[in-house]
């Protein structure tokens, strides 16, 4: 997975999943071969700011990490409910709590989880 995406062991691997599941589903090409999270929301089609098309399963989300000044983790949206104040995903280097800030883009695995709406600072649909 991380040498898909052109990455060394031992790093950040929650972009290169991203990448290597819509490789293992058959869409090469749609999201960038990328382990860098800023890549899976370049023009998103949703903000936490502005709002826009709802996201659906199979867009990607990210969260914005202040300390960082960027987008620091990505995943992918598994439900997004348009009613309610959360959401579920699957997601990688990450742990299964859902608390917020480091520990949350440097965990053990890969998990489906439920988060806060207001912890996804962008999400972007690849899949038209």
């Amino acid at each position: 997975m991380l040498a898909f995406a052109g990455a060394s062991k031992g790093d950040p691997y929650c972009a290169a999943f991203v990448a290597w599941v819509y490789h293992m589903a058959g869409l090469d090409g749609i999201v960038p071969r990328s382990a860098w999270s800023p890549d899976m929301l370049r023009q998103p089609t949703w903000t936490a700011r502005a709002g826009g098309t709802a996201p659906r399963p199979g867009d990607t989300f990210g969260i914005y990490f202040p300390r960082k000044g960027r987008i620091a983790h990505t995943g992918l949206v598994r439900t997004w409910p348009r009613l309610g104040s959360t959401f579920t995903t699957l997601e990688a280097n990450t742990s299964p709590e859902s608390a917020e800030g480091e520990r949350d883009r440097d965990g053990d695995g890969i998990w489906s989880k439920r988060r806060l709406k207001r912890q996804a600072w962008a999400v972007r649909a690849w899949l038209k």
